[in-house]
């Protein structure tokens, strides 16, 4: 569709059309709508802008639709990913080895 990355709310960049594997078909088709019209007014709208326009869109109508956020736009984990793991609280006097000390 886009081929292209957008910034989701969590701050993570998503694959747009990896993400509309997971999007309602009726409410992406709209948003579609939504942006040929709103292209129609900005001639020199780029790949990028226009589909950060459609996810604003479909993370909007879901939220209507569903009444909860799209899990693409809030879960930084949505696709399989996992968290860095957890090892411990560094101690405070802990030293790098064979590094000298910052002046």
């Amino acid at each position: 569709m886009f081929h292209t990355y957008v910034t989701a709310e969590h701050g993570n960049k998503v694959d747009f059309d990896r993400a509309t594997w997971m999007m309602d078909r009726t409410l992406l088709e709209e948003d579609m709508v939504l942006l040929n019209k709103y292209a129609k007014s900005k001639p020199g709208l780029t790949k990028e802008s226009a589909a950060m326009f459609a996810w604003g869109a479909y993370c909007a109508g879901h939220y209507l639709k569903y009444g909860e956020p799209f899990v693409c736009d809030f879960d930084p984990y949505w696709d399989g990913g996992s968290p860095p793991p957890f090892v411990g609280r560094i101690a405070p006097d802990w030293k790098p080895e064979g590094r000298p000390e910052p002046s």
